[in-house]
């Protein structure tokens, strides 16, 4: 029993030993100056097109996609949906109404920086005069997907999908404010 245990003691040792020198890293003497990284060469300037003046603008940037592309986008926006319910509600619960229009609700959250942005780029609209319920719509994203969702916030923080035509069914035309 004891050699078996030395002979298997010894074998290890042995593997260990030839195992080992080959494991080492090689040392980069102080004159090396490792890999060598390219640089990618320098894009080419953007050209303007003749008879057109200043910097050439960028098209605005696809509407959201479909599948799995497009799920970091599409839940930001659920987010940002669930966000303007609760907003939407503590609006109700403050004032005891809903707010009358979309400037009213944005100028009680100037402190949410990047829905606010939202909100004057057009990207986000709420439905005014409505009493946050289930099934109720209180806000829903302007611009559809390209298979015609659009994510809408109901009165209640639930957040689902609508199509173009669902929604124009539930949330009455935009009328034009007057500037008084």
């Amino acid at each position: 029993m004891r050699a078996t245990l030395s002979l298997g003691l010894g074998v290890l040792i042995l593997l260990t030993g030839v195992a080992l020198p080959g494991c080492s890293k090689k040392r980069r003497s102080d004159d090396d100056p490792g890999p060598v990284v390219q640089q990618p060469p320098n894009p080419m300037p953007q050209q303007v097109p003749p008879g057109v003046q200043g910097p050439v603008k960028q098209p605005p940037p696809p509407p959201r996609g479909i599948g799995v592309a497009a799920r970091g986008d599409t839940e930001e926006v659920k987010g940002d949906m669930r966000t303007i319910a609760q907003l939407y509600q503590a609006y109700h619960t403050e004032f005891r109404k809903s707010p009358p229009n979309q400037k009213a609700f944005m100028d009680s959250n100037r402190q949410a920086n990047a829905l606010y942005r939202k909100f004057q780029s057009g990207q986000y609209k709420i439905v005014p005069n409505v009493r946050p319920a289930s099934g109720i719509i209180v806000a829903y994203e302007a611009v559809a997907d390209q298979s015609g969702h659009h994510v809408v916030a109901m009165g209640d923080g639930a957040v689902d999908f609508a199509t173009t035509q669902e929604l124009r069914a539930q949330v009455p035309e935009e009328k034009q404010e007057q500037k008084r």
